[in-house]
């Protein structure tokens, strides 16, 4: 898929500046639930992607595209993970969490400071989401971060109650990925 997806895109590539994500550098996606009891994280480094923009200010012409592996989150105990995937997240169908979208506004300082809107899906379903994004140059890459909430009824997800495994409707999820440029 993703081969398909870059020979779509190769004509806009030519004059763009394109990063993907540097699948050997420490990429974390953390899903983070505050439960009354507990605190419940899921955690997985499996995130692919890319960047593309055609002007000097990064705006135009630009998009990007990020998914994340549901089937490699993990919460540390090992029935917890499975019962997550098949029960709730219902990873044999919706295998990942995706956002795409452009990006609309970049601040310069001592970091990028990148607004990016986009659609998130999850879940087989989508929802329109805006992030704030720091952006920290690194030689020719760049070290992204980021953090959002979201409401896991909004993607029809069923919240477990049961003893081992509570967690809250709220979900905060963490983003750190490292782009590297193709050249």
């Amino acid at each position: 898929m993703r081969s398909l997806l870059l020979s779509l895109l190769f004509p806009l590539l030519v004059h763009g500046i394109e990063y993907h994500v540097d699948k050997k550098a420490d990429n974390q996606v953390t899903f983070i639930s505050d439960a009354p009891l507990e605190e419940f994280r899921g955690v997985t480094g499996n995130i692919d992607g890319y960047v593309l923009w055609q002007d000097d200010d990064m705006i135009g012409g630009s998009e990007f595209y990020f998914e994340v592996d549901l089937t490699t989150l993990d919460t540390g105990i090992g029935l917890r993970n499975r019962h997550m995937q098949e029960h709730y997240l219902e990873t044999e169908k919706y295998r990942y969490a995706v956002f795409s979208g452009r990006l609309c506004k970049v601040v310069k300082d001592s970091l990028l400071h990148v607004e990016a809107n986009g659609v998130f899906k999850l879940h087989g379903r989508e929802r329109p989401l805006t992030l704030l994004v720091d952006v920290r140059p690194d030689d020719d890459d760049y070290l992204a971060e980021t953090q959002f909430t979201t409401a896991l009824s909004d993607y029809e997800i069923k919240v477990p109650k049961l003893m081992f495994m509570k967690i809250d409707n709220d979900v905060k999820v963490q983003v750190k990925v490292t782009l590297k440029k193709i050249n």
